[in-house]
């Protein structure tokens, strides 16, 4: 997208620069507009905040996300040494088993979300 978009204005820069307009075509009266630069110190500071409350909202839906993922990463341990709890010492087979599903399903569901 940026580089059509710098295609297009090279292209407009080249036809004002080898295109001059006619000799009897008018150019614009524009000596008479003007604008207060108090509109442009308005302007920047109402961008500001905008930009401070768009950052604020991100970086909060930012750490919520963190929280999910670390009670998710709790509940994946707990509910591990709960299964290791449950099973006896000898049956390695199945404690291995539940280790690597109960992980996995965190990783299946991290990459869930991220699709």
């Amino acid at each position: 997208m940026c580089l059509m978009v710098g295609l297009y204005t090279t292209a407009i820069a080249l036809c004002d620069h080898f295109f001059r307009p006619h000799p009897e075509l008018q150019p614009l009266q524009l000596e008479g507009i003007r604008i207060d630069p108090v509109v442009f110190s308005l302007l920047g500071i109402f961008l500001s905040l905008m930009l401070v409350f768009r950052t604020n909202t991100a970086y909060d839906r930012w750490w919520e996300r963190r929280k999910q993922w670390g009670a998710l990463i709790n509940h994946t341990r707990g509910l591990t040494v709960l299964w290791h709890g449950m099973l006896s010492r000898r049956d390695t087979a199945n404690r291995a088993f539940f280790a690597r599903g109960i992980s996995a399903s965190a990783l299946a569901l991290s990459a869930h979300l991220r699709a």
